[in-house]
């Protein structure tokens, strides 16, 4: 799936979701540009909200990361480009 708006991305996830065994949840996307406009202190607190991120380049993948660790969690993320390596070896 591939999709440059993230409420059609959700959209599309919902249903293949809703088509497979896993439960379908309701979705709260965000995209690259509203995670930037966020304090690294705003973004710690809104992290959890989010299940799709959308859009977002090396840094932001970083932040991310970064946020869901500063609230204690244990992160796993996958990539496939070199623009995601410094968020992989966080």
């Amino acid at each position: 799936m591939q999709s440059d708006n993230p409420t059609n991305f959700a959209s599309e996830l919902i249903v293949k979701l809703k088509s497979s065994d896993f439960k379908a949840v309701d979705l709260i996307s965000v995209d690259g540009k509203t995670i930037d406009s966020m304090t690294d202190d705003e973004l710690v607190e809104a992290i959890s909200k989010y299940r799709v991120y959308a859009r977002v380049n090396t840094n932001t993948k970083l932040r991310i990361v970064e946020a869901f660790q500063a609230k204690g969690l244990i992160v796993a993320m996958i990539g496939d480009g070199v623009s995601d390596a410094m968020a992989i070896q966080k």
